[in-house]
């Protein structure tokens, strides 16, 4: 997989979890905020790798 690829499939993933957490599970409850913290994740470990050049 092309590293422009990957990076977009992680940040899509990322999104569509942090949504989910946000309108579905609610911020209050313990999934929600789990849910929302693995998004984030997700998103920022796909920038790292966009601007990995190693």
């Amino acid at each position: 997989m092309k590293r422009k690829t990957f990076v977009l499939f992680f940040v899509i993933i990322g999104v569509v979890i942090l949504f989910a957490g946000i309108s579905f599970v609610g911020v209050k409850t313990l999934g929600g905020k789990f849910l929302i913290a693995f998004g984030a994740a997700a998103i920022a470990s796909g920038l790292v790798r966009a601007f990995d050049r190693t």
